[in-house]
């Protein structure tokens, strides 16, 4: 179990990181680099399904996320992506 009641978060990001370097044990990561992977993975699905829920600015008269050029879906990702994972890191660097 990855997840239990009560957990921090540092206990769920451990675990996320052993099970990790188990199944892929020629591929270590920190703790850190996990968490990191771990939240943009979060914010690119996030994105991805404002986009389809038609929420996301600029998706009015776009097709369905998956029938996308992969140039358009790596652009919009890109920006949602970085901008808020600048706008976390910044958020944590000066709070």
């Amino acid at each position: 179990m990855l997840i239990g009641d009560g957990d921090s978060q540092n206990i769920i990001n451990e675990r996320m990181t052993a099970k990790f370097n188990e199944s892929t044990p020629e591929y270590r990561r920190t703790a850190v680099s996990v968490a990191q992977r771990w939240s943009i993975m979060q914010m690119s699905y996030r994105a991805i399904k404002d986009f389809m829920l038609g929420k996301a600015k600029g998706c009015t008269g776009k097709g369905p996320w998956f029938q996308l050029p992969l140039h358009e879906q790596k652009e919009y990702l890109g920006r949602k992506v970085f901008n808020a994972q600048h706008n976390h890191l910044m958020t944590c660097r000066f709070s």
